[in-house]
């Protein structure tokens, strides 16, 4: 009955989370009609909520304001990764320090569009947004099968190095989410030098139990699947339009490449112990959303109380992606760590 309590609490606000973290809940009969029918299972239980608390069926809708100057810019840069000369797609806005933004497993740089337009940012910060190779308008290294694609921490690191070095970004902050905060953190113990600070958000040393067969299954339709795996992972009150872009994003995310990135997420991906870290060269931040169950604020803060120096905050009411969900709210949290940041030499 936890569900259907008017005050929610993950992971019990969705069934992917009771799934994932509540071991005395149990889905029996086959699970492959289940995944293949989520999105239908998804819409049937918030419709039983709404009876059973008499919520509102729907909810007003942002009207977009026509002949809006966007602040956004964006473009290709032919990047050499390694051996690999990749086609980057970037975008950037405003003016001031430099401040990159990093994108969450099987998604792209438009997960921070309201960032990008945001002007008070804008007034202070020179924001970037790279897609990842095989991530939204970026390709693949030519030649590269899909199907095989898996993330590494080194491919990585180099990445996001190499993009640094072409775009002429000179020790920018690093704000990266989910597997993007993951990587934040390892930026900041292996390349202090390299970067101003970093905002960790929805991080952990380490972050097990994600890998999911299903976004490869053959008789299961990834573009529908994957929106719905990812729904609960969004606070309960994400308006539904931004719920419903996070959703179409996901549902166009490459074969194979959200799967390859949770291989690395919840697979490869570790802070260890002994790991150093030098937070007064390179401040160590995290941000973590009350109601991702895939990276627990619990998790966030143990990680953080073994970084001396570090800072950590749970953010009230916001899920996996704050960027994208409520980024009116995620400002809130993000702006007293940037004036911070901006008045450091």
């Amino acid at each position: 009955m936890k569900h259907f309590a008017r005050k929610r609490k993950s992971p019990y606000h969705h069934l992917f989370g009771l799934w994932a973290r509540v071991p005395t809940f149990v889905l029996d009969g086959d699970r492959e009609v289940v995944m293949r029918h989520a999105a239908f299972i998804n819409v049937l239980m918030k419709l039983a909520r709404q009876v059973w608390l008499g919520e509102p069926a729907t909810e007003p809708v942002e009207a977009l304001q026509p002949y809006r100057k966007e602040l956004i810019e964006g473009g290709y840069r032919h990047v050499r990764i390694g051996d690999d000369i990749c086609r980057i797609y970037s975008e950037h806005s405003g003016h001031g320090r430099e401040l990159l933004f990093l994108h969450t497993a099987g998604a792209d740089s438009r997960q921070f569009y309201h960032l990008l337009n945001d002007s008070f940012l804008a007034a202070n910060w020179h924001m970037t947004a790279f897609d990842m190779p095989g991530h939204g308008k970026s390709f693949l290294p030519p030649g590269s099968d899909y199907r095989t694609y898996r993330l590494t921490m080194a491919r990585y690191v180099d990445t996001i190095l190499a993009f640094m070095a072409h775009a002429g970004l000179e020790r920018p902050v690093a704000l990266g989410c989910s597997m993007a905060g993951a990587i934040c953190l390892e930026l900041a113990r292996s390349h202090p030098h390299r970067f101003a600070g970093v905002i960790a958000c929805e991080a952990a040393d380490r972050i097990p139990g994600r890998l999911n067969e299903w976004l490869r299954h053959p008789r299961i339709d990834s573009a529908e699947f994957a929106p719905q795996w990812i729904d609960g992972l969004m606070s309960p009150s994400t308006p539904l339009q931004r719920r419903s872009e996070i959703q179409w994003q996901y549902s166009q995310a490459g074969a194979g490449i959200f799967f390859g990135d949770v291989a690395f997420y919840s697979g490869e991906f570790r802070i260890e112990k002994g790991d150093v870290f030098q937070t007064e060269l390179c401040p160590v931040y995290m941000l973590t959303g009350e109601f991702d169950y895939s990276c627990t604020p619990e998790m966030s803060r143990a990680t953080s109380a073994r970084i001396p120096g570090a800072k950590y905050r749970e953010m009230s009411g916001l899920g996996h992606f704050p960027m994208s969900e409520m980024p009116e709210d995620f400002l809130d949290y993000l702006k007293p760590i940037l004036d911070g940041l901006r008045m450091r030499p």
